[in-house]
């Protein structure tokens, strides 16, 4: 049966994951990473807090996020292998990118070259252009949403905020 994550369980698995850490937290719940089960690999496992999830409006706005996500599939932007709810516990495994966030990067090391921004820039372009093809609208690009891998591949998340431009019409909301 899953349960939900908590810090203090020695041993938490959420479906088929087994959670190895936690990775971070945000207005929305924890991002754990995690091992999926059947074929070993790593994910990042984004769970809706217990809060969130009594939530209509949040628990919609992460469903969102992973029917957007799900359309997506772009070598720079994070991809996503599952979303469910399983004995209320909802979840999103996602591809776990080792590297660090632009935001991080930049507080670490520094200004970025204007070489190594350009090249951030023309990976982050490809991947906006791949989803405005599928028709959505990542609304939240900013360096904390920038993953970058060890080899320097850039790779957005977060698409919480993403919005299918089908149903922004839908809303009556500007496209």
């Amino acid at each position: 049966a899953a349960k939900a994550a908590t810090d203090d369980e020695a041993s938490r698995t959420i479906g088929d994951y087994v959670v190895d850490r936690l990775l971070g937290a945000g207005g929305m719940g924890s991002v754990y990473l995690a091992t999926h089960q059947p074929s070993g690999r790593n994910v990042a496992l984004k769970v809706l807090g217990p809060e969130q999830s009594a939530n209509p409006d949040m628990v919609s706005r992460f469903r969102s996020e992973a029917k957007a996500a799900s359309r997506l599939s772009h070598s720079n932007i994070v991809g996503v292998y599952e979303a469910a709810t399983i004995d209320g516990v909802s979840f999103i495994a996602q591809e776990f990118v080792d590297g660090i966030d632009i935001a991080k990067a930049v507080a670490q090391r520094g200004a970025l070259s204007i070489k190594r921004g350009l090249d951030v820039i023309r990976q982050v372009s490809r991947a906006l252009q791949h989803a405005h093809e599928q028709g959505i609208v990542h609304r939240d690009i900013k360096p904390s949403n920038l993953l970058v891998t060890r080899e320097g591949i850039v790779k957005i998340a977060d698409l919480g905020v993403a919005r299918s431009l089908e149903e922004a019409e839908d809303a009556g909301v500007t496209a």
